[in-house]
């Protein structure tokens, strides 16, 4: 009888240092807030964020100032947010 010898060599994964950092959810809704003065509520659920109010409240916590402002036309209401202050912009404030 013929005896068979696998040898299994450990296989390596390099890692790229330079693999792009994925861009959270929180990520992607302050890109928009900073693309425009004011972004409507159906520009941020394009965005398809299940919860996009939680990540605007994490971009709060995080120092960002996001103002909500909810108005009627035609009787329905349009809730739109703006990006007023950034941390960094508060850092010569002190």
């Amino acid at each position: 009888m013929t005896q068979l010898s696998f040898q299994t060599q450990p296989q390596q994964v390099q890692i790229c240092e330079q693999t792009p950092k994925r861009r959270t959810q929180a990520d992607r809704v302050l890109a928009l807030l900073r693309s425009k003065e004011w972004v409507t509520l159906p520009e941020i659920l394009d965005l398809r964020i299940a919860n996009y109010r939680a990540r605007i409240s994490e971009l709060r916590r995080r120092g960002y100032w996001i103002e909500c402002y909810v108005k009627q036309v035609n009787g329905e209401k349009r809730t739109e947010y703006n990006l007023t202050l950034e941390p960094a912009d508060m850092e010569g404030d002190g």
